[in-house]
């Protein structure tokens, strides 16, 4: 039988003093953004320079170039499309 996660097993904690990088700001990773912001955590945002950038800007995110985002993260998500 699978092991099931629910948010109570979750200790954000242990990313409290970490800075995570998302790098994308599609569906999938504006959600994680969001999620991973709304409790304080530090998120950068990398992208190109398009609507997605501008979006991620506009809703408070520090946004970078993909190599720089990456650079200043203790963790990096890469929530791109294939």
């Amino acid at each position: 039988m699978p092991t099931v996660y629910h948010d109570e097993d979750a200790d954000i904690t242990a990313l409290a003093s970490e800075t995570v990088a998302v790098i994308g700001y599609g569906d999938q990773a504006r959600t994680q953004a969001l999620n991973l912001r709304d409790p304080g955590l530090t998120v950068v945002e990398g992208n190109i320079g398009d609507a997605a950038r501008a979006r991620a800007a506009s809703e408070g995110f520090a946004v970078f170039d993909v190599t720089e985002a990456a650079a200043r993260a203790d963790v990096v998500m890469l929530l791109i499309p294939d």
